[in-house]
């Protein structure tokens, strides 16, 4: 497997030497791009990004009445990561239990399988982590 992305995610270390990321860091930093972009801030795709950080979608999710599942916010996530990214996502589940908002998504990208799990309540970090097949 390359660890060259497709779409070039590259920061500096410490020293000030560039430094080419994992895919893991790859596909959390275009996760973090789609969910916290604003529409029309790219003029070439004027419709890309969610443009809600996951706090504003919380509370209109506690506002609009959503119980336990916000099955538009999945398809919203499910739309942009289909149109502008070549990640493959198997499974995206949003849920909105005791006012916290929790995304929860599966993928696969270059042949790397992914679970990412991000959420509203700000003591919860992050978390992205290579998928494992439970029982092997």
């Amino acid at each position: 497997m390359s660890r060259i992305p497709t779409d070039f995610t590259m920061r500096h270390a410490r020293t000030g030497m560039m430094v080419l990321p994992s895919p893991l860091e790859h596909i959390l930093n275009i996760c973090q791009r789609i969910f916290h972009r604003n529409p029309e801030y790219d003029i070439y795709s004027k419709e890309m990004g969610l443009g809600l950080n996951i706090m504003a979608r919380s509370q209109a999710a506690y506002n609009g009445g959503v119980r336990e599942r916000d099955y538009e916010y999945e398809r919203m996530i499910q739309n942009q990561f289909n149109m502008y990214t070549d990640i493959i996502l198997s499974n995206v589940m949003v849920t909105f239990i005791d006012k916290v908002l929790t995304v929860r998504l599966a993928g696969q990208w270059h042949g790397v399988e992914f679970e990412l799990e991000t959420s509203s309540n700000p003591k919860l970090a992050t978390e992205i982590r290579p998928k494992v097949i439970r029982g092997m």
